[in-house]
């Protein structure tokens, strides 16, 4: 395989996700997989002097939220209703980014309705994929999660038993104890999420568009990415550029957000909330837009540098300057056939003999000649 050109396949991606601004909506989708709207309704009572909780009973908090159910169902349905329609979105976005992309490498107009059609038809391969790849994470929270609290008792034991002074060696062993299984557990969490992220993240990357551009079954698209991974076909190269454009990314976005934020809590402390809110929404915006273009981007970067790494470059070359379809080859005379014998020259005729004079004709038989006098 000839040397791979990273810094070409960034220059092309960026070029195609500059041009064609479509695909900035399919990358704000497919860049909002894991984000949730998480809501703290447990808000301080203002009153100093109450005799009850909060709210008050129980039956009193019914009775107060007894006119506002049916609002309440209605939002609870739509919430619900909306974050699976945004949970399918999120998986046909990434489908469909990859679709149109390939559509562009191979000379075909990118349509929108094109690549929400492919997205939705193999939403359910991407997320199986991804929930494939994501699932031992998943394990290894859970298994800190045990961790961490099975560490608690022990540390909170431990510090009661220094305060108390009694037992002290069984305290400080208890707290030692709790501590060096909270750090042993955090230390593995990180090591195994570093080393889990290189190998598995750049295999979901190949193997993400095995199922959308070679139709491949999950388990089937996982194993081939798997291969390539270990093959040495420079996809771990590639997942190092783009490690490094997406710390560029994360760096200079959060340093146009920091200059947002400061301001604004400045305000709020000022209690100039119409500012606050203002500078809210822009900073809001200012995250949304890059985050749909570098999401556009690093899927455009993944998909142009699949289609080298696996010989699919080769029928983009053959595309015309102008941007056309690529012009159908003669085939190839087949091997060892014989050439074709020239046509023969047609037969020279002979030209028919002039007929005699009048005067040398001969007379006919059987007729007598005339007699002289």
């Amino acid at each position: 395989m000839e040397r791979m050109d990273y810094m070409g396949i960034i220059r092309r991606a960026w070029n195609t996700t500059w041009r064609y601004k479509i695909l900035w909506l399919f990358g704000l989708f497919a860049g909002a997989g894991g984000s949730g709207n998480n809501f703290n309704w447990n808000r301080g009572s203002g009153s100093g002097n109450s005799t009850s909780s909060g709210f008050g009973s129980t039956e009193q908090l019914t009775n107060r939220l007894a006119p506002y159910l049916p609002l309440i169902i209605t939002a609870a349905v739509f919430v619900a209703l909306l974050s699976i329609v945004l949970f399918v979105l999120t998986f046909a976005a990434q489908g469909g980014l990859i679709h149109l992309v390939r559509e562009n490498e191979e000379g075909r107009p990118i349509r929108a309705g094109d690549g929400w059609r492919e997205g939705f038809k193999r939403w359910g391969r991407v997320f199986l994929i991804d929930f494939l790849v994501g699932l031992p994470i998943i394990l290894l929270v859970i298994v800190v999660g045990l961790v961490f609290a099975a560490s608690i008792p022990a540390i909170v034991l431990g510090g009661r038993g220094l305060d108390i002074g009694s037992a002290s060696g069984a305290a400080i062993g208890a707290l030692g104890a709790g501590i060096g299984g909270l750090c042993f557990a955090i230390l593995l969490f990180v090591v195994f999420a570093i080393a889990y992220s290189i190998v598995f993240g750049t295999v979901a990357q190949l193997a993400l568009r095995y199922g959308v551009l070679h139709d491949m079954p999950a388990v089937q698209s996982l194993k081939q990415g798997w291969r390539d991974f270990w093959g040495k076909r420079g996809a771990v190269l590639m997942y190092l550029v783009m490690w490094a454009t997406g710390t560029v990314y994360g760096v200079v976005v959060g340093i146009v957000l920091a200059l947002i934020v400061a301001p604004a809590v400045v305000l709020g402390i000022a209690g100039v909330w119409p500012a606050v809110v203002g500078l809210g929404v822009l900073a809001l915006a200012l995250a949304m837009v890059p985050a749909a273009i570098y999401g556009a981007f690093s899927s455009a970067a993944w998909t142009i540098f699949f289609r080298r790494m696996t010989g699919a470059e080769q029928v983009a070359a053959a595309v015309a300057p102008t941007g056309g379809y690529p012009a159908a080859p003669m085939p190839p005379a087949p091997m060892g056939a014989p050439m074709p014998a020239a046509p023969a020259a047609p037969p020279v005729v002979p030209s028919p003999p002039a007929p005699p004079e009048a005067s040398v004709l001969p007379a006919p038989l059987g007729e007598a000649l005339p007699r002289e006098g």
